[in-house]
């Protein structure tokens, strides 16, 4: 259980990180939709962590 919480953790940086690169790249580059962008990097930062959670508690509870 615990490589696949260390796996979901590392899975959920490597986006949030790509994420914020991407939001940082359109920036930038002055894209239109550059506020899309950031508003969806802001709902994501909050959505990925809480659904790695809820997915290491259905595991928790799966494995009892």
């Amino acid at each position: 259980m615990k490589k696949v919480r260390q796996i979901l953790a590392i899975l959920g940086i490597i986006i949030l990180v790509g994420m914020y690169a991407f939001t940082l790249f359109a920036a930038l580059t002055d894209n239109p939709k550059t506020m899309h962008i950031l508003g969806l990097s802001i709902v994501l930062t909050i959505l990925i962590p809480a659904l790695i959670w809820i997915f290491g508690v259905f595991i928790r509870i799966r494995k009892k």
